[in-house]
């Protein structure tokens, strides 16, 4: 890739950054500060010597007519859990689970990030672009990430950018993206590889007479703080409140072979793991937060919570 490629990635990804900084300071009431420290092709091999080995990946894509590019987000997992903590009201240096509330208000917080950095852009470049958050997950191992890289279908290099980030009085670290070669035709990069020598200004001949071209030079585009008031500070913040959790009672569970369970019929009884009377499990997202008696409201069962465990006070 060339340097002129390299450049244009970056000023353009140093321009999303500021939107970026503008929602997370107005989220969370802090300071915020990013920058891009570099951009390099580089290989799937090659990837596990630069990221975190514990990590948190952020999937999107950006698309504008029909054609679309993969990118991920990694982030160490030490410094989302140090996020959320903040997020949730809890000292940032505890060691939190990152559960499924957490990681869905990573998600809340992305995808809010992400609109803003579009929005920006799109107005800069006079595109429509779309950038949407596919999944996030957190690893205990880079190889997850190579085998996402790998299931793109992609060309043999990628896109790695470095990026610096400091949330005042949170966190300051290095995060990362991965992007696939299209990045640069969706955001309107030409390929300046493929272009004709006579556009590049560039002579593969000794004896031809060189050309002369217009030297090409890129906006500097530099992020200043904003100060928050009391007023302005954390209204947003509201708004990871709507994120919706699936939530369940569960009565109890039993073990069957499967011998038993195709041999199942009608007005059989399944003896369950819980005695006469005991409390019923309130499970959110698969993981256990309480307990709770059954009851019936109108036509309808209920839970009357009697125990709350493993909640972020």
């Amino acid at each position: 890739m060339l340097s002129m490629d390299k450049e244009a990635i970056k000023e353009l990804t140093e321009m999303e950054a500021v939107p970026i900084c503008n929602i997370l300071g107005s989220l969370l009431g802090r300071s915020v500060k990013m920058s891009v420290s570099n951009v390099e092709e580089t290989d799937t091999g090659a990837l596990a010597e630069s990221l975190p080995h514990f990590n948190v990946v952020i999937e999107s894509r950006k698309a504008v007519r029909g054609m679309s590019a993969d990118q991920l987000y990694i982030f160490a997992k030490e410094d989302m859990i140090r996020l959320t903590n903040y997020i949730m009201g809890v000292p940032v240096d505890t060691l939190s689970p990152l559960d499924e509330i957490a990681l869905s208000t990573l998600r809340e917080v992305a995808s809010q990030c992400v609109g803003a950095a579009m929005d920006e852009l799109n107005d800069f470049l006079g595109r429509d672009m779309r950038d949407s958050i596919t999944r996030i997950s957190a690893f205990d191992n880079t190889e997850r990430i190579q085998d996402i890289i790998r299931s793109w279908r992609a060309e043999d290099s990628v896109l790695l950018m470095g990026l610096h980030y400091v949330i005042d009085g949170v966190v300051e670290s290095d995060a990362y993206i991965i992007a696939d070669q299209a990045l640069k035709q969706v955001m309107g990069i030409p390929d300046m590889a493929d272009m004709p020598e006579q556009e590049t200004g560039i002579q593969m001949a000794e004896h031809k007479e060189a050309i002369a071209v217009q030297e090409v030079s890129f906006p500097e585009f530099k992020y200043t703080p904003i100060e928050y008031s009391k007023e302005q500070i954390g209204e947003d913040k509201k708004k990871l409140l709507d994120i919706t959790l699936d939530v369940s009672v569960r009565l109890g569970s039993t073990v069957c072979s499967v011998k038993d369970v195709l041999s199942l019929k009608e007005g059989q009884v399944l003896v369950l793991d819980k005695q006469a009377g005991s409390p019923a499990d309130v499970v959110v997202n698969g993981e256990l937060i309480g307990r709770g008696d059954v009851l019936v409201t109108g036509e309808h069962f209920g839970a009357r919570i009697t125990e709350v465990m493993g909640k972020r006070e």
